[in-house]
Parts: C-alpha cells; sequence; structure tokens
C-alpha cells in the first residue's frame, strides 16, 4: 500500500501548479527501483509472474509519472492473484497430503490388527 501512496504523491507532484522537477523525478525513481525490487523478489508462476516481469521490463525502460501509477496499481493487483494462486496450491498440497497419511494410518492400523491376530494364534 505504500508503494501506491508514493505512486499518488508522483502523480500529485506532476499534476500541481509548481512541480518540484528533481523532487517529483526522484519520487519517480524511487517508486520505480521499489517497484523493480518487489518484482524481482516475488516469483510467483504462471500468468501473473509474466505480467510482473513484463511491467518490471517497462519499469527499467523508464515510465512517465501516469504509467506508473497505473503499472502500481496493476502490481498490487498481480500480487494478490499471485498469493491467492500459491494459497490454492499450498491447500490442494495439504490437502493430498492429507489423503495419503489418512491411506498411510489405515494401512498401519490394518498391519497392526493383523500383526496382533497371528501373534495371538501363534503356538506358546
Amino acid at each position: 500500500m505504500a508503494l501506491y501512496e508514493r505512486a499518488l504523491k508522483v502523480v500529485s507532484c506532476a499534476h500541481s501548479e509548481h512541480p518540484t522537477a528533481s523532487i517529483n523525478h526522484d519520487l519517480q525513481l524511487k517508486l520505480t527501483g521499489e517497484l523493480q525490487n518487489l518484482i524481482t523478489e516475488l516469483d510467483f508462476e504462471g500468468e501473473a509472474g509474466d505480467k510482473l516481469l513484463q511491467i518490471r521490463n517497462q519499469l527499467l525502460n523508464g515510465v512517465p509519472p501516469s504509467t506508473l501509477m497505473e503499472l502500481s496499481l496493476e502490481i498490487l493487483r498481480l500480487v494478490l492473484d499471485g498469493t491467492h494462486q500459491e494459497r490454492r496450491t499450498s491447500q490442494r498440497f495439504l490437502n493430498n497430503i492429507t489423503g495419503e497419511l489418512a491411506t498411510l494410518q489405515k494401512t498401519t492400523h490394518q498391519s497392526a490388527d493383523q500383526s496382533q491376530i497371528i501373534l495371538s494364534t501363534a503356538p506358546p
């Protein structure tokens, strides 16, 4: 959210009556750098990951303040999408593990029961 607020500040500085060019440029460079770092740290697969890499390339080439605002919003949306996708993938993985553990527990219990039967019927 802080990145989005910085993007708003960059855009508002660009539209003010007396913009300070160096401050505006510094804010834009800082936000651009932070967005690039954020994208680099994320490792989403699929469509969200591909789009984030495309946005990172746009940021590397430089974008105007209004585009920077749009890209900040797009990055937030893609991060949310990627996070939701990872959550669903993790849930499926945990469900599979839970099913396999339940099967293993059942098999182990059956083996233990059979061992008890064999031991109880074996001659002393």
